[in-house]
């Protein structure tokens, strides 16, 4: 008796995330291959098929339906024949139209869900990280498919069409047969008789390996391990070969062998993973914040999905914005990460399930982007109804009158972040930057009451770049210039295409200040805080903050210590972010210096940064404050920086890393 598997295909997961109706049922069991333990394995579906009528008739469904859904369920319990062959694992869908069973070689934990959409989840691992396979056994005298399982035993798969061997596949009594005249002898006729055999082996498979997404393992010696690789055409095809004569090895000792392969494949890929997030996570290219995720998702802008196979987020997600509201496990809500996933696969990214320990950050998911949006400043968070935000829960009820109240009282939170000191992030450079000298004459245009427009922008930009220029060539280091880009709707940089929603952004890949003036407006009327021409001002001050950062080496700093330690890596974010608040706040000294700026512009400063502090974001979503969550600091330690940077004019004193609590 063969182990039966039948995994889903990414079309198949697609079908199941996409899948909308008032009433699904989605219900996984653990199973035995052995048909002696199938009784126990038909009671524990009947219990859960009991559950989630249970679940249903408490949600209201009517009687119909829940019938409905029932009956094919009980059928399933009774059938003989199905329960002759399962895995390790058995996953259902039902809706009152149809049911869907997969039997997965991974061993899942029992689980009953209801809502108006499937939990998929759990599917995610087999899918990902299957650790199933086939070991494709091949010699020139036998051949033979051997499917493999994480802890099952071993069975040779019954391939129809399979050649016996090469010679028969060749129509010759030996592949070592001369040929006539003129026809290839020796080696050479031996090689062109294994490539027939090769291709009629890769074609027997198709009929089996068709559609299906495990990995195949080939078990060769040379020539004809190079030969099969040449013509399969599965595209599935494992790096490894398991090297030396298959037939003289067992079923077992090839899986053993396979499984070894799988692990360090796995290992790898997942290591890679990780790698990959530490790199990006201080570029802006990751995140491991439900809310931002889901936002970022619902962009199209999540790259690779890594979400903790055994954890469900109960909630909401906001289909147009992708604010994310929690929930109490009901038939009314569903699994935020499931939503989030299907989004994810639905703009053709990739979704890895993992253990939680592999997840990076330890949380429920994590995702690498296809643009950076951590550099960026923490305006893009105010806007909630246009699908910007990092707080771990949000929802576009808020009013602006509200959120300005909220604005108030943040001022004055007391910062609680707490983190290990990290004098050596900065280096030595940032120190060498004298106090800024102070210039004679007005070098930008004075404030037109507020509305700004691209000259003020362009002309504070250029004052902003002056001042640094200055900076640098005073300390004898070179100083690379930024540049302005003011765009509208979308705009395309070296970090890759952004939207508007995304707020102003720092992109270091091209020393581009990138912003959208209707943005200030847009923010404006969110969250019932005027922004005039000063509070724009500290904007663009807080994204050449990020590019004086990157010209020290503190952005390639801050990368590698998130590569060692990926756990720290929202503190680091928090310390980057107060300390282009500094630097914005050392332009602000400057040009108050030069009579430029009034009392009551950095007022407006200040009320900006109170606004974009993490903290303001999460209660103005009505969210828990969690500052283990945060990535930009709370408006009190933002407000706090931008006056440092201000009242004291030195860039030394910009120092974020050597707090031990910024």
């Amino acid at each position: 008796m063969t182990l039966h598997t039948d995994i889903p295909t990414r079309a198949d997961i697609e079908r199941l995330l996409t899948r909308r109706t008032p009433w699904c049922v989605s219900i996984y069991l653990p199973t035995s291959s052995i048909p002696q333990e199938a009784q126990a394995d038909r009671i524990e579906l009947r219990n859960l098929v009991s559950a989630a009528v249970a679940q249903l008739e408490a949600a209201g469904a009517e009687r119909r339906a829940v019938n409905e859904i029932r009956e094919p369920l009980d059928e399933l319990a009774e059938d003989d024949e199905f329960w002759a062959e399962q895995a390790r694992s058995l996953a259902v869908f039902a809706t009152p139209a149809s049911v869907r069973t997969y039997r997965l070689p991974n061993r899942l934990e029992s689980a009953v869900e209801v809502a108006d959409r499937f939990y998929v989840k759990p599917l995610l691992r087999a899918v990902t990280f299957p650790q199933a396979a086939f070991v494709l056994a091949l010699a020139a005298g036998a051949v033979r498919l051997v499917e493999v399982t994480p802890d099952g035993p071993p069975f040779t798969v019954d391939v129809p069409g399979l050649p016996s061997d090469a010679a028969s596949a060749a129509g010759k009594a030996s592949i070592a047969d001369r040929a006539p005249a003129r026809r290839l002898q020796g080696s050479e006729g031996q090689k062109v008789r294994l490539r027939q055999y090769a291709r009629k082996v890769d074609q027997a498979l198709r009929g089996v390996l068709t559609g299906l997404e495990l990995p195949l393992i080939l078990a060769a010696t040379e020539p004809l391990a190079s030969i099969y690789r040449s013509v399969s055409s599965y595209p599935h095809l494992v790096d490894t070969t398991l090297r030396g004569n298959p037939e003289e090895r067992t079923d077992q000792q090839l899986a053993d062998e396979a499984r070894a392969v799988l692990d360090a494949m796995y290992a790898r890929e997942a290591a890679d993973i990780r790698d990959r997030f530490a790199l990006l996570a201080s570029q802006g290219r990751a995140s491991a914040d439900v809310a931002t995720v889901a936002r970022a998702a619902t962009q199209g802008a999540v790259d690779t999905l890594l979400v903790d196979i055994d954890e469900k987020l109960p909630g909401y997600v906001d289909e147009d914005t992708g604010a994310v509201t929690f929930a109490d496990d009901d038939a009314a809500s569903y699994g935020v990460v499931d939503e989030v996933a299907r989004r994810v696969l639905l703009a053709g990214g990739r979704v890895l399930a993992l253990r939680r320990p592999d997840v990076p950050g330890g949380g429920a998911l994590a995702a690498i982007l296809r643009y950076a949006l951590v550099l960026m400043l923490a305006v893009c968070v105010a806007l909630p109804a246009t699908g910007c935000g990092s707080s771990s829960s949000a929802t576009s009820e808020s009013t602006p009158a509200a959120t300005a109240t909220t604005a108030t009282t943040t001022t004055t939170t007391t910062p609680t972040t707490e983190s290990k000191q990290e004098p050596d992030i900065e280096g030595a450079d940032i120190a060498r930057l004298p106090p800024v000298a102070r210039a004679t004459a007005p070098t930008h245009p004075t404030s037109q009451g507020g509305t700004g427009g691209n000259a003020f922008l362009t002309a504070v930009f250029d004052d902003q770049q002056a001042m640094w220029k200055r900076e640098f060539e005073a300390a004898g280091i070179d100083y690379t210039p930024a540049r302005l880009t003011i765009f509208r709707d979308a705009v395309n940089t070296a970090c890759g295409p952004q939207s508007a929603q995304v707020g102003p952004f720092y992109c270091g890949a091209d020393h581009g200040v990138y912003l959208d003036t209707r943005f200030f407006d847009a923010l404006s009327r969110q969250v019932g805080v005027r922004l005039g021409d000063f509070a724009q001002a500290y904007v663009v001050g807080h994204e050449m903050g990020h590019h004086v950062q990157l010209l020290l080496g503190i952005s390639r700093r801050v990368a590698a210590a998130n590569h060692q330690d990926p756990a720290g890596s929202n503190a680091r974010s928090v310390r980057v972010e107060l300390q282009a608040d500094c630097l914005a706040g050392i332009w602000k000294h400057s040009s108050y210096q030069r009579g430029e700026i009034t009392d009551q512009a950095i007022e407006e400063a200040l009320r900006a940064a109170a606004v974009v502090g993490d903290d303001f974001q999460q209660r103005s979503a009505n969210s828990t404050i969690r500052p283990e969550n945060w990535t930009h600091g709370s408006s009190a330690q933002r407000q706090h920086w931008l006056i440092v940077g201000f009242d004291q004019g030195r860039p030394a004193a910009c120092d974020t890393f050597a707090q031990p609590s910024p």
